[in-house]
């Protein structure tokens, strides 16, 4: 698996710069780990405190019906965020789970993970200037003990991942225009054209709190209070 491993690093190194997509992005993550048995990620950003759902998620592979059941139930009680803010090495689902008893709330959600089919997770804490905190989360189905020189080429690969999601996601916003998702896009322009959460979550088969979740993003990244302002400043800009 090392020398495999390693060579895939390799080629990830080289080919991350000109990555031009968030799809990509995960799928040359992924590529880059296979031999690991880790087939699903995750990165992005949590608050350091307050409320989980000021959560940016910057790129992945996360099934819709799970990153469905994440955010309308388990995104407040996920202990892994917590943890990472209390961590700089990285670590596995197992070694967390050794380490300390959880509160129903997360061992519901831990369980619920594995009820899914993903039989360990290695997770990449990322610590950035000042209070910045991200994460990249990996996990699979099958995934063999990684000896210490698979760790550190993963976690690596999780770094050199969640700064180029980053850049992808906020390079236009530095510049003066904030990127968008597609999610984010496709909920906003039913917003534009006066649609409710409600009827939001109805067309696009998500519920009204995810629909929600993702016009407050939107909010944020302009700095704007208010859903007509968000409204306006999309069409202004060309963002939908």
């Amino acid at each position: 698996m090392t020398n495999t491993l390693l060579t895939d690093y390799q080629r990830f190194i080289r080919l991350a710069p000109g990555i031009s997509s968030l799809a990509q992005l995960a799928e040359e993550t992924l590529r880059a780990v296979a031999s690991t048995g880790l087939d699903t990620v995750q990165g992005g950003t949590f608050p350091t405190v307050g409320d989980a759902s000021k959560a940016q998620f910057h790129f992945g592979n996360w099934p819709a019906a799970w990153m469905e059941l994440y955010l309308t139930k388990f995104i407040h009680v996920d202990p892994l965020p917590e943890e990472v803010r209390l961590r700089f090495a990285p670590f596995t689902w197992t070694e967390f789970l050794e380490r300390q008893p959880l509160l129903p709330d997360a061992r519901e959600v831990m369980e619920t993970v594995k009820a899914w089919g993903w039989s360990e997770g290695f997770v990449v804490p990322i610590h950035g200037p000042g209070s910045f905190i991200g994460i990249v989360s990996y996990c699979g189905h099958e995934v063999p003990p990684l000896d210490s020189v698979a760790r550190a080429l993963v976690t690596s690969i999780g770094h050199v991942a969640f700064a180029r999601g980053y850049e992808l996601q906020t390079g236009p916003e530095q510049a003066g225009v904030p990127a968008l998702t597609m999610a984010e896009q496709r909920v906003m322009r039913m917003v534009a054209a006066g649609s409710t959460d409600a009827e939001v979550a109805e067309t696009l088969g998500i519920s009204p709190n995810t629909a929600r979740f993702h016009v407050d993003a939107v909010k944020r990244k302009l700095r704007v209070r208010t859903r007509s302002e968000a409204t306006g400043q999309v069409v202004r800009l060309g963002l939908i």
